[in-house]
């Protein structure tokens, strides 16, 4: 299985409510938001900086050369590959752990259950498509909201709370910037978010940063659907009206 689908995985259950009100047992060893760093077009002397910094994955482009020797140049940090366009997935990706794919991406998508697979949206849905990728064929372990340059505002934030509200599935956001104040990674925890992809020119001390900000998140600051109690076959009644007899 996919070592960073499953650290999502574990992340996402941190603060999944199981059926009835018993609150689960937290995975200390996993952050309830996990660091994705782009490492497109660096050097070797760089990745090894990054791997200092905490880092949870790694991606590169889909054109990068020399995936297997990235890949072992990463340690034991998982390495992803994002796919854009109509890049063939079915080529040789054999040195990565996860893929990321968009949604021109064809239905005939490789079936490797030994990857991860994150679907990244890159553009606004309708309520309808966006609660549909629920129900995808393909098993997708996350959603990546990916809109291009767009800062941590409050209309991004609203956007993170839908999908979070109408998905099943770990949420995680893409960010252009590399200064991510406190009050930003906390309002994107409130709103669900599960993972972070970050620039590739984001200092190591800015990561370490950020990770240091999202330990100390206050337990409950997520505002999460799953963390509403559920009590199976249990419906709220709506108030029976009285008849009034009309006066005569």
């Amino acid at each position: 299985m996919s070592k960073f689908a499953d650290k999502l995985k574990r992340a996402f259950g941190n603060t999944n409510q199981t059926i009835g009100f018993r609150k689960p047992s937290a995975d200390k060893d996993i952050a309830s938001m996990l660091i994705l760093v782009d490492i497109g077009s660096t050097t070797l002397k760089r990745i090894k900086e990054l791997i200092s910094s905490g880092a949870d994955a790694f991606l590169i482009g889909s054109t990068e050369d020399n995936v297997n020797k990235i890949s072992k140049s990463t340690g034991n940090i998982p390495l992803g590959i994002v796919f854009t366009g109509g890049v063939d997935i079915s080529a040789d990706n054999t040195g990565c752990d996860f893929i990321l794919f968009g949604l021109k991406t064809g239905v005939d998508l490789p079936l490797d259950e030994n990857k991860g697979k994150l679907l990244v949206v890159t553009e606004p849905l309708a309520l309808g498509m966006i609660k549909a990728i629920n129900d995808l064929d393909v098993a997708v372990d996350g959603v990546v909201i990916d809109f291009k340059d767009n800062p941590v505002d409050i209309q991004f934030v609203l956007t993170c709370h839908l999908f979070n509200d109408l998905l099943n599935k770990p949420l995680l956001a893409r960010v252009y910037k590399n200064d991510i104040s406190e009050s930003e990674i906390k309002s994107l925890s409130a709103a669900g978010i599960h993972g972070l992809w970050l620039p590739g020119d984001i200092p190591v001390s800015s990561i370490k940063k950020i990770k240091k900000a999202i330990a100390s998140l206050p337990v409950g600051s997520r505002k999460d659907k799953h963390n509403v109690p559920i009590i199976p076959g249990m419906n709220i009644a709506r108030p029976e009206t009285e008849d009034l007899e009309d006066d005569e």
